[in-house]
């Protein structure tokens, strides 16, 4: 089956439309994996979660998704 990935972008849509079976909405396309319009520690809290999500997925067999 390959190696497991997720893909954390911001055009999430296209990404399942090229059946990426694990795919995590990031914000924006300069900043998929943080916003610089919040506070330093939002953001890091922002960031810890969208990070952990992405791990989670990992844990989801392939057949699964």
């Amino acid at each position: 089956m390959g190696i497991p990935c997720v893909l954390i972008t911001a055009l999430y849509d296209p990404a399942k439309g090229m059946n990426v079976p694990r795919v995590v909405q990031g914000t924006a396309i300069c900043n998929a994996t943080g916003n610089p319009d919040i506070p330093l520690e939002e953001e890091r809290d922002f960031r810890y979660k969208l990070i952990k999500k992405a791990l989670n997925l990992l844990e989801v067999e392939g057949d699964r998704l």
